[in-house]
């Protein structure tokens, strides 16, 4: 069976090693973080779902040439081949590996959405049945769909349905992805360690915490003011209590983590986040102050940086420092990671 699988590009060697480990394959092509395989084994959608390096992995059910002089017909042509019923609602996603082809996977999009409904069947852009996709590489096109409901994520490019302005920073799409996957309740207080410039503790007030952002650098306050969120600053050097949160989303205590949890003196948070540029031991030192100031079962999102692009060495090492204090959930690399990977856990 066909798949085309959405995979880390930075971490190239351990994910194709971890899909081996997952299933044995061949590559048909590859181009960035997609590659389009071979496999045996029909359940990959399935044991993928939870690994650390394949974001998705969807079958292929259909694939034929694309005539050069009738593009766009050749495609719709294999998609009305592809035994897809008329009684669900559809949405269309295009993944364009393809160099030489002069329409976008938008044009692609729009055109074989109108042909599809002038033929009977239901464009649904917002809460669709069936996702159907299409991937074009080297003038073929693979066609595949699944159910909506059977998906673990509803798209297939990640990098497309996560592109969205952002007035912060581009690391809260890295939040919004973790919130996403590790279906992290919402609403609470936060402790959000390296806040600046504050993309993280944006996502996080609109996701209903109230967030005590912890950094010695500046906010980008010109910036989340123009977001309508409300941050104010901590004064003064005596203890910062639960009453100070009151009359904002965001207060900012402009210290290091260090010399901030000595002050801090909220108890019961909900949730701790941390996406400073710091290596495994020193994210777990920054961490460790804060420990007794959560709630039991409080969840901690955490981005871990690697060094090396020797993946395994250091989520094993994450996996031995945090779950002396937490019981680690999960662990993957989410599209918007780099060099690192996302940590999710909940405090013991």
């Amino acid at each position: 069976m066909l798949y085309i699988v959405f995979t880390s590009s930075i971490f190239r060697k351990s994910s194709l090693d971890e899909l081996g480990s997952i299933a044995p394959f061949k590559i048909i092509g590859e181009f960035g973080n997609f590659l389009v395989i071979d496999s045996d084994d029909d359940a990959l959608h399935e044991k993928s779902s939870s690994s650390l390096l394949t974001y998705c992995a969807l079958p292929i059910l259909l694939q034929g040439s694309i005539a050069e002089k009738r593009y766009r017909e050749s495609i719709l042509a294999l998609i009305r081949n592809a035994g897809l019923a008329k009684g669900q609602t559809i949405k269309l996603e295009c993944v364009n590996l393809n160099s030489r082809t002069v329409y976008s996977a938008k044009d692609l999009e729009v055109w074989l959405g109108l042909q599809l409904e002038g033929l009977g069947y239901l464009p649904d852009l917002q809460d669709p049945d069936i996702l159907v996709y299409l991937v074009l590489l080297d003038m073929r096109c693979y066609v595949g769909y699944m159910e909506t409901a059977k998906l673990q994520r509803p798209f297939v490019n990640p990098l497309r349905y996560y592109h969205r302005k952002r007035l912060v920073s581009r690391s809260e799409l890295k939040l919004e992805q973790a919130f996403d996957d590790f279906k992290v309740p919402k609403g609470g207080i936060a402790i959000d360690l390296g806040a600046a410039p504050g993309g993280w503790s944006c996502y996080l007030a609109r996701m209903g915490f109230k967030v005590i952002a912890v950094d010695s650098a500046a906010m980008d306050y010109e910036a989340i003011d123009k977001t309508g969120i409300k941050l104010k600053r901590s004064s003064g050097s005596g203890k910062i209590r639960a009453r100070e949160l009151e009359g904002c989303d965001i207060l900012h205590v402009k210290e290091t983590s260090e010399s901030a949890a000595k002050r801090i003196a909220v108890h019961g948070i909900d949730l701790i986040t941390d996406d400073m540029n710091t290596d495994c031991n020193g994210t777990y030192a920054a961490i460790k102050p804060y420990i007794g100031m959560l709630r039991h079962s409080a969840a901690a999102i955490i981005t871990v940086k690697c060094i090396s692009k020797n993946i395994p060495k250091y989520t094993r090492q994450a996996a031995a420092l945090f779950g002396k204090e937490f019981v680690v959930m999960g662990m993957r690399v989410l599209p918007s990671n780099r060099q690192e990977f996302t940590l999710f856990a909940r405090r013991k």
